[in-house]
């Protein structure tokens, strides 16, 4: 479960660092009958390229965060 939480999260950072690329918004309706909004990001279009230079830079700075903290102690 928290592996597709990770993805999810990953897909939504993402889609807000490229002008909502891949971003899909709409209604669905509940048992009740009542319409929600919802919205998902589908990546199906994307470059692995682009993607992958993506999760670099996302581990890159990962990775500066952790030293910076560790520095700090």
């Amino acid at each position: 479960m928290r592996f597709f939480q990770f993805l999810e999260w990953i897909e939504h950072e993402y889609s807000s660092n490229n002008n909502e690329f891949g971003k899909r918004k709409g209604h669905e309706v509940n048992e009740n009958g009542l319409t929600q909004p919802i919205s998902f990001v589908d990546l199906f279009y994307l470059e692995d390229k682009d993607f992958e230079e993506f999760l670099k830079g996302l581990y890159s700075g990962r990775k500066k965060d952790k030293k910076n903290k560790y520095e700090e102690l």
